[in-house]
């Protein structure tokens, strides 16, 4: 079966089972749950590399179709940070 699955990381719908308290990429310490949405949920966490801060961290529910709709959308994020390198609009 899913490795996901498997280890119990996902819910039912495929939604991540965030845990607050939990550290992501070695980087974001999850702190509570900001929402849910159809293909998604999101987190806020603290980025534990200085200078830190609050971000908030999508999570795509994992499935096939999430996961694609999730590769346009960093597709489309990327060509937008592209387009305006010094993150002025």
């Amino acid at each position: 079966g899913d490795d996901q699955q498997d280890d119990n990381f996902d819910d039912g719908e495929g939604y991540y089972k965030l845990v607050s308290g939990e550290v992501i990429n070695d980087r974001y310490r999850l702190m509570g749950t900001l929402g849910k949405g159809v293909f998604s949920s999101v987190a806020y966490a603290r980025d534990l590399r200085p200078p830190g801060g609050i971000v908030a961290i999508k999570v795509i529910r994992s499935n096939d179709l999430m996961r694609r709709a999730g590769q346009k959308e960093t597709e489309l994020l990327n060509a937008i940070r592209d387009a305006d390198p010094d993150g002025r609009s």
